[in-house]
């Protein structure tokens, strides 16, 4: 897939880079599409090191539209996928495009599972009780759970 879409980088290089930033105290957010057109080799368990936060989008990604490659807009169109002139989309909602990879639904229950397996990880959670100094930050964390624990 990486490929593919001309992702000049390996899974392993990545993995490697974010352990590095990680080391230094860098913070890093992962951004992941899924459901793109074709077949992924898929690990059987997430990287490690991990991203600090990350985000779960479906193609296309947000606007504008050509952020994610002239590649599969292309293809996007030219398969009746996508309208051409579709010129923007917010990532975080409900997916619109349907390759025949994965349906809508199929993508959505993904993107939700991510989310959820991401966000609700033990070291994630300690890692962010440890980082509360004011009630602030605690109304920011219990919003936060409760927003990702309604999805």
């Amino acid at each position: 897939m990486l490929k593919k879409y001309s992702k000049m980088i390996t899974i392993d290089q990545v993995i490697e880079k974010v352990g590095r930033l990680n080391a230094h105290k860098i913070k890093v957010l992962g951004y992941f599409i899924l459901g793109l057109p074709g077949k992924a080799g898929l690990r059987p368990s997430a990287p490690s090191p991990w991203p600090e936060s990350s985000s779960w989008t479906s193609p296309p990604s947000p606007s504008p539209l050509p952020i994610w490659g002239p590649r599969l807009r292309e293809e996007a169109v030219a398969k009746g996928w996508l309208p051409p002139g579709l010129d923007g989309w917010d990532s975080t909602d409900y997916p619109i495009l349907e390759t025949g990879t994965l349906t809508k639904e199929e993508i959505w229950a993904l993107r939700r599972k991510a989310v959820k397996a991401f966000y609700l990880r033990p070291s994630y959670i300690l890692r962010k009780l440890g980082g509360v100094r004011s009630v602030r930050d605690v109304r920011s964390l219990v919003s936060n759970a409760i927003s990702l624990l309604k999805k």
